[in-house]
């Protein structure tokens, strides 16, 4: 069994990302309207805009991203185990390899 990719998961991710955020209990501002960031407290300088369902937020202070940087940016999380925080809320299923079949000899 491998796990599923970054990518793989981020794709899986896509258009999901207020009810990823909220699973994770990382409070962000609703309809994509400015409010206090999740990770500096400012009072009206973060904004989830989720451009493409990609989750991407902006904050005036902490700077801008897509989803799995913001999970990123309030765990202290590296990119993989962000990602991994994010497919167990999906319930993604780890990818299982197929056996490689071994090449067929040649007849002497």
């Amino acid at each position: 069994m491998t796990t599923q990719t970054v990518t793989q998961i981020s794709a899986a991710a896509r258009g999901k990302w207020p009810v990823i955020l909220q699973m994770l209990r990382i409070d962000v501002p609703e309809n994509g309207r400015h409010g206090p960031c999740p990770k500096c407290g400012g009072k009206d300088r973060f904004r989830l805009d989720d451009l493409d369902g990609r989750g991407t937020w902006i904050c005036s202070q902490c700077g801008n991203g897509d989803g799995l940087d913001l999970v990123k940016l309030m765990t202290g999380y590296g990119v993989r185990k962000a990602a991994q925080e994010v497919a167990q809320v999906l319930n993604v299923p780890d990818v299982q390899e197929l056996p490689v079949k071994p090449a067929r000899q040649k007849s002497p």
